[in-house]
């Protein structure tokens, strides 16, 4: 058996993709719309901040940060923060 060596995470994309491939893009998290909103909410939201960081580099201020830019919606801050 050959075992396929897998890139190694380093940016916080890296991280939703292989989460999305293990997890979200599953046919329940299609048919409930959830994996929709997921890729929406990284896309929109995680992306432009954090997208091509470092997660060494991803800190609970700069999180703290961020969430502040959703005061006038945190709903969607929320939302996002759990993807």
């Amino acid at each position: 058996m050959k075992i396929k060596k897998e890139t190694p995470i380093v940016t916080v994309e890296d991280l939703f993709c292989s989460t999305w491939n293990i997890h979200w893009n599953k046919e329940k998290f299609h048919k409930s719309r959830r994996a929709y909103e997921v890729s929406k909410s990284y896309e929109n939201h995680i992306s432009p901040t954090f997208g091509k960081m470092l997660l060494s580099d991803v800190t609970a201020a700069k999180v703290r940060e961020w969430l502040r830019g959703f005061e006038d919606k945190p709903i969607a801050g929320i939302r996002a923060l759990e993807v």
